[in-house]
């Protein structure tokens, strides 16, 4: 054959390769885009279709667990992810979200597991950090309810053996503390301590021996001095010293001064808790809704207060952020290092490293983030990005 025609039919081979990929990443695409606009049941009819022809491509396979997730069938979507891990190990995602379907079924302890089998693919995952945190606040948060459920006058003879739950989180420490404190006033009060004097003093005679000695100048001899019996009044005198040494009030008032003071503390501290983990949802969330270029949600996490950049309008910004959201191809946005600090209340401020991809693109800044309370939602009132 001449070798024009040689390269001719090379040429035609590589073409076809060429459009059979670009037909597949179209496919892929039309996949996605159905799942991002909640045509779940579409979405995975066409997966499945796709899966025919290509069944160990990866994307497909994470799409159709995406879908039968939102449908629902988290049977299906838990077995769907694991085959994905099995015929690629390698990827970080599908152990997030099997890790998210667990954890919706209230099996913590496996949900812990997938996330930390992500991390260990892929150990800067901050979406499988944020999820392991949520995880064990989770079981940290179980275990704690089974302890308050516990009969109070059980936990009360326990006595020092409470002090080994306060480790499990911060915020139970001032309630066991608070429970451990009238156990500790009772068992340690003082009358126990008094009571061995006064049975000493009644047991020995000698002492009500000396008022009856005053009483002795009733001789006849002198029946002048009729009025010097009225020395035995003394007598009195170890009667009142007894009294003084049953006196076990003070104890109490102290048990019932700093006893009520301790659950206020507690509450403080699980309000704080809570705050911090809803605040740590919003911003993954946040990120979430950016990474799968759900611009409904993304731009459900303003606040109607948000500062706009530049002193756009609020359509103007709107405007901006929904074109650079649909029109890359695909996005993928990661936080590392998420730390929150509560400002008041209703107002707090949180920052973290931001990595952006999008194609050939990565981006990396800071990210500073001020977000205020709004019901039960945290919203961003505040964005400012760094080097």
């Amino acid at each position: 054959m001449p070798a024009h025609r040689t390269l001719a039919t090379y040429l035609l081979i590589l073409a076809g390769i060429v459009a059979s990929f670009s037909l597949q990443a179209d496919e892929l695409g039309e996949i996605a885009r159905q799942v991002r606009n909640g045509q779940h049941a579409a979405a995975l009819i066409q997966a499945n279709d796709y899966l025919k022809a290509n069944p160990a491509d990866a994307q497909a396979m994470f799409l159709k667990g995406v879908a039968l997730s939102k449908l629902n069938k988290r049977e299906e979507a838990i077995r769907a992810f694991i085959t994905i891990t099995e015929k690629h190990p390698n990827l970080p995602e599908p152990y997030n979200n099997l890790a998210v379907l667990y954890a919706e079924q209230g099996q913590y302890d496996k949900a812990r597991k997938a996330l930390e089998a992500a991390l260990n693919t892929h150990p800067s995952y901050a979406t499988a950090h944020g999820n392991l945190a949520n995880v064990y606040a989770y079981m940290a948060s179980e275990a704690y309810d089974k302890a308050l459920q516990l009969d109070k006058g059980k936990i009360r003879s326990a006595g020092s053996r409470l002090a080994m739950i306060p480790d499990l989180t911060v915020a139970n420490r001032p309630t066991l503390l608070a429970a451990a404190s009238p156990v500790e006033t009772k068992n340690t009060a003082k009358p126990a301590e008094v009571a061995p004097p006064a049975s000493t003093k009644s047991a020995q005679p000698t002492e009500p021996a000396e008022p009856i000695k005053l009483a002795e100048p009733t001789k006849p001899a002198e029946p002048i001095r009729a009025p010097e019996p009225a020395k035995p009044a003394p007598a009195p005198t170890p009667v009142s010293t007894e009294p003084p040494a049953m006196q076990p009030p003070e104890p109490a008032k102290v048990a019932q001064e700093t006893v009520p003071a301790k659950p206020e503390t507690a509450q403080q501290a699980s309000a704080s808790v809570g705050a911090e983990k809803k605040i740590r949802e919003a911003v993954e969330a946040w990120a979430l809704a950016w990474s799968l270029q759900n611009v409904e949600e993304y731009l459900a996490s303003y606040a109607d207060t948000f500062k706009t950049p530049n002193g756009e309008s609020r359509k103007q910004w709107e405007d901006t952020r929904r074109d650079r959201l649909t029109r890359p191809g695909a996005i993928k946005v990661e936080i590392i290092g998420l730390r929150v600090a509560m400002e008041n209340d209703n107002r707090a401020r949180t920052e973290f490293k931001q990595t952006y991809r999008s194609g050939r693109t990565v981006m990396r800044t800071s990210k500073t983030l001020i977000l205020k309370q709004a019901g039960d939602r945290w919203l961003i009132e505040q964005e400012q990005a760094g080097s």
